[in-house]
């Protein structure tokens, strides 16, 4: 018989960090920083990965909470006002543009994108 918790065993990563940029190719990339803290001898790993390869872990990340039961929807805005380019719904990932001449701008902070909401979400 297989032990299926085994699947499971390793470094548990107890922080996680991310930002997007460009690598020396230009190509726009995710950066993601895993730290593993629990040891003696605390470490990182980093990873790179291209703009859909992070959008598709991100939407499979989704998929899994969601069957799984895990609900991390506080502080998520709603679909309707999601970033149009990577899908981030993070209320603290979109930011709004202070003195814009356009009204209700928003900037994510995910992947830079800036787009336009069609309407004042309430407070």
């Amino acid at each position: 018989m297989t032990n299926t918790a085994s699947r499971f065993d390793g470094a548990v990563h107890d922080e996680a960090n991310a930002d997007i940029g460009s690598n020396r190719q230009d190509e726009r990339v995710v950066r993601l920083d895993l730290m593993y803290t629990r040891g003696t001898a605390p470490n990182s790993t980093t990873m790179i990965l291209t703009l859909d390869a992070a959008i598709a872990l991100r939407n499979q990340l989704d998929g899994l909470f969601a069957a799984a039961g895990v609900d991390d929807s506080g502080g998520l805005v709603e679909e309707d006002d999601a970033c149009p380019n990577c899908g981030e719904r993070r209320q603290d990932m979109l930011v709004w543009v202070e003195n814009s001449a356009v009204a209700n701008e928003v900037q994510c902070e995910a992947c830079g994108m800036v787009y336009r909401l069609s309407h004042t979400p309430q407070q």
